[in-house]
């Protein structure tokens, strides 16, 4: 496993020289160093280069080893085999943070089904309500490349990436609403009526590097696309699994959800939660 994710200073050297020859870019290029995570020294010990990437790759960088080995419809079979295992994951995380209890209105739906016509059609992953604010979460196992796009910076990569695996899944979140606020989706004692505004979330296995530049480069996508843009629509939000435990430990000590997601909206960082005051909406 190690040998694997594992580079030499000679290796690094060898890869960085290939790539560039004698040009000025191999002193400033960290590709390499990011794609395989842990440094050899000398006497057999290992150092990560940092520990973030690290347990990035030994987590979630599992799934992609498999799904970059597989072909054809293995690899189909595999995503959908483990879609299906993230949305049960952070399902469960939900019914944890809204237990059902008898004679109570429902607050959290999943994956409800519904038809238009003859057509049966299924709502977003999570559907949570409070009195005047809906949360709509769809979960995606998409990711973005990491040599194309993350280190290289390639703006061509970075929008190839959001189209297939950003704008597919804010499609579905807009479809999931659009059909709620119509009357087309129907859900147990909530109206359309009632709800002011709408959070719409996308859930990742890893996060993506949500800085403000690249952020705003979503929500224009998105908005090109004429995607979440109705009276109400909040702007759209992407999580990964570890910010979704976060929320979990947030709601549960008695933070409203749709708390966290305005604040979020608000600070300036975007990718990371801000620091959330106790203080009830």
């Amino acid at each position: 496993m190690f040998s694997k994710i594992a580079v030499t200073r000679a290796s690094v050297k060898r890869e960085h020289l290939d790539k560039c020859n004698s040009g000025l870019g191999r002193y400033f290029d960290l590709v390499y160093l990011m794609l395989r995570r842990l440094v050899r020294l000398r006497n057999r010990h290992y150092v990560p280069v940092t520990p973030a990437n690290l347990v990035e790759r030994v987590t979630a960088g599992v799934y992609w080893d498999i799904h970059d080995y597989l072909k054809g419809k293995e690899r189909q079979k595999f995503q959908r085999f483990f879609g299906e295992l993230l949305q049960v994951y952070v399902s469960k995380a939900f019914q944890r943070m809204y237990p059902t209890a008898p004679r109570l209105t429902p607050r959290v739906f999943f994956d409800p089904k519904y038809k238009t016509g003859r057509q049966e059609q299924r709502g977003s992953d999570v559907i949570v309500f409070s009195p005047g604010q809906a949360v709509f979460l769809d979960v995606t196992v998409g990711r973005l490349r990491m040599e194309q796009t993350i280190t290289t910076g390639s703006i061509h990569s970075f929008r190839q990436d959001v189209r297939a695996k950003i704008l597919h899944t804010a499609k579905e979140l807009d479809r999931s609403i659009r059909d709620f606020k119509s009357g087309k989706l129907t859900l147990r004692e909530w109206r359309p009526a009632d709800i002011r505004q709408y959070f719409p979330v996308i859930v990742t296995v890893s996060p993506l590097p949500l800085v403000p530049v690249v952020y705003d480069e979503v929500l224009q996508m998105v908005q090109a696309e004429g995607l979440l843009q109705d009276k109400g629509i909040q702007p759209l939000q992407m999580l990964c699994l570890e910010d979704v435990e976060f929320l979990e430990a947030l709601v549960q000590s008695g933070i409203p959800l749709e708390q966290v997601l305005r604040e979020k909206i608000s600070d300036q960082q975007y990718a990371s939660f801000p620091e959330v005051s106790s203080k009830s909406v």
